[in-house]
């Protein structure tokens, strides 16, 4: 049976989803519901709660889901983590060239861990700032974002988001506590911190029961949240080079460029040959659910199109990285053919 506009505008309402369009006013409605449509058709086989913010700069058109509901971050928040470092870069306060001792302390579980540890050793390995930049948007080394927190703390993080305009998003624990904290496992960091053997002892410690209740804990928790919209905001700040200076602005997006976690993501089904600035986000998984997987950036659109500004996270997804990355790709495409035109 054929919907009436009433069941499909409380159909939106219940998704928590919303499209905006500046300009063109003619073209709202039926076409705008229908691609939120396909957007929520893709995850249905996962499962999964779809965040979803895009804005292409072209025409001002806006498309929300669930925009204003808080997703956790997982490594996506070192990208706000990384620009207030490079905000404090721009007004003196720090160098790219300060050296920063990492010490086997500091060595936290996840991307690149293995090699991290070589260069570490035992008595510590100095980095500059411009390395542990590096290593944290292209590599997600969690490490590194660690020392990069430690640097500027996270109420600086929280508060330069809020000063450009995207005060939904928050930053509040390392990388270690967000870890031990999502499988329910004592996350208190010992007075001479942890060395990597008991970081990886404390999580694999956790039992089934505190793994589950832990899940439910983390996904209401509203530490290292971001609503969609905010990010959109505040990946329009960055593209505007509204939120550093040029310098700074094009190290930031050279890092996210050359991102190496999410190639089967969001940009998994596009023209090899776009430009797409990003940051990806993986929480672990319990009971056969992924708490987020997550991938967010900037899209440059061929012959002159337009950029896209674009979130997406996946919230409660069963499947594997696979499948869910699969999806991600699937919604990578649908929004680039929207503004590019068809791929077939």
């Amino acid at each position: 049976m054929r919907s009436s506009p009433m069941h499909r505008r409380a159909w939106l309402r219940r998704a928590g989803a919303a499209a905006f369009l500046a300009g063109g006013a003619s073209r709202k409605g039926r076409a705008d519901e229908a691609f939120v449509a396909q957007l929520e058709s893709i995850v249905q086989p996962i499962g999964a709660e779809l965040g979803f913010a895009s804005q292409h700069l072209g025409s001002g058109e806006r498309i929300l889901i669930r925009g204003g509901e808080r997703f956790p971050m997982a490594s996506v928040y070192k990208l706000p983590i990384a620009l207030t470092v490079l905000d404090l870069v721009d007004r003196g306060e720090l160098t790219l060239v300060r050296a920063v001792r990492l010490l086997p302390s500091g060595l936290r579980i996840g991307m690149g861990d293995g090699s991290l540890a070589e260069l570490v050793g035992s008595e510590g390995y100095d980095f500059t700032v411009r390395q542990l930049l590096e290593r944290t948007l292209e590599d997600s080394e969690n490490a590194t974002s660690d020392a990069l927190l430690r640097l500027v703390g996270a109420p600086a993080v929280t508060a330069r988001m809020a000063a450009l305009g995207a005060e939904a998003i928050r930053v509040d624990r390392p990388e270690s506590e967000l870890l031990l904290d999502f499988v329910g496992a004592p996350s208190a960091e010992p007075p001479g911190g942890w060395t990597l053997e008991q970081l990886r002892g404390r999580y694999e410690s956790a039992t089934p029961s505190q793994r589950t209740g832990a899940l439910a804990a983390f996904l209401s928790d509203p530490r290292d949240t971001a609503t969609p919209e905010a990010m959109l905001a505040l990946l329009g700040k960055v593209e505007r080079g509204e939120a550093l200076s040029p310098v700074s602005t094009k190290r930031l997006l050279g890092h996210m460029l050359a991102c190496k976690t999410g190639s089967r993501r969001l940009r998994g089904e596009i023209p090899q040959s776009i430009a797409f600035a990003h940051r990806t986000g993986t929480s672990d998984t319990t009971d056969g659910i992924t708490g987020v997987t997550n991938d967010v950036g900037i899209m440059t659109l061929p012959e002159g199109k337009g950029t896209v500004l674009l979130a997406a996270f996946l919230r409660r997804a069963r499947g594997s990285l696979a499948e869910r990355e699969a999806v991600l790709a699937k919604i990578g495409r649908l929004v680039f053919e929207r503004y590019a035109g068809s791929m077939a």
